[in-house]
């Protein structure tokens, strides 16, 4: 079913993590045995389902703030029968924090990520990460000069490097950028 999940966001054109990249995500939960995961942009629910799936002992939380997506992922959640994911009806920038998480996938407005890392990582366990989806954006990010004429795209692009730049900034962060799906930026403590 969660194939009939994915098949239908593809069609339907909802962007969601890549196959490589939820493997990669599942991979780092197992490896360190994380179990409180906080997903900022649930779209359909595909990557959080896939994630409980996969790793049947973390507890989600995931957070949506368009209404009709938000109901879509409520009616995947329903059909799988998942007790491990909470959606949440919700803006990312507002939602109340209330607990510590092992793993932070942000995978939201992208002109948000630098907001968004800044609010949730003091909520992240000592040895937790925050991991940012679409780093590459698609491959703009490192052609960003190759962008002339599409004003919107340059914009976010240019958000999405400077987000990086300003990550490479900060001493007491360890950040390493995975090519995988559309490029995932993987932060922690030193």
């Amino acid at each position: 079913m969660i194939e009939t999940i994915k098949q239908q966001a593809l069609l339907d054109q909802i962007p969601i993590m890549s196959d490589d990249a939820l493997a990669y995500v599942c991979q780092q939960i197992e490896i360190h045995r994380f179990y409180d995961v906080l997903e900022f942009g649930t779209a359909v629910g595909y990557s959080s389902l896939f994630i409980a799936q996969q790793c049947p002992w973390v507890l989600i939380d995931t957070i949506e703030k368009d209404p009709i997506r938000y109901q879509k992922a409520c009616e995947n959640k329903a059909m799988l029968k998942n007790k491990n994911v909470v959606m949440h009806h919700h803006d990312a920038k507002s939602w109340p924090i209330i607990k510590f998480y092992d793993v932070v996938i942000i995978d939201a407005a992208k002109a948000q990520n630098q907001a968004l890392f800044e609010r949730v990582f003091p909520f992240v366990k000592q040895r937790g990460v925050v991991i940012v989806d679409n780093m590459s954006f698609h491959g703009h990010v490192q052609a960003i000069n190759a962008i002339k004429h599409r004003r919107n795209l340059r914009q976010m692009v240019e958000k999405i490097n400077k987000f990086h730049q300003w990550l490479q900034l900060q001493d007491h962060l360890e950040t390493t950028f995975v090519d995988v799906g559309d490029g995932l930026m993987i932060i922690k403590r030193k």
